[in-house]
């Protein structure tokens, strides 16, 4: 069985530098639980420091 896109018509979605790529949660040990948004570009250069 192959594997191919899901659909021939569907559109590729435009991708920015500045749009949330990931979120990074704390433990919330010591308060709520809160989420920090990271962008493609915070990523990279997160990359490109190690």
């Amino acid at each position: 069985m192959s594997r191919g896109p899901v659909s021939q018509t569907s559109e590729r979605l435009a991708v920015s530098a500045d749009d949330i790529f990931s979120i990074c949660w704390t433990s919330g040990t010591e308060a709520v639980p809160k989420g920090c948004p990271l962008s493609h570009n915070n990523t990279s250069v997160r990359c490109a420091l190690q």
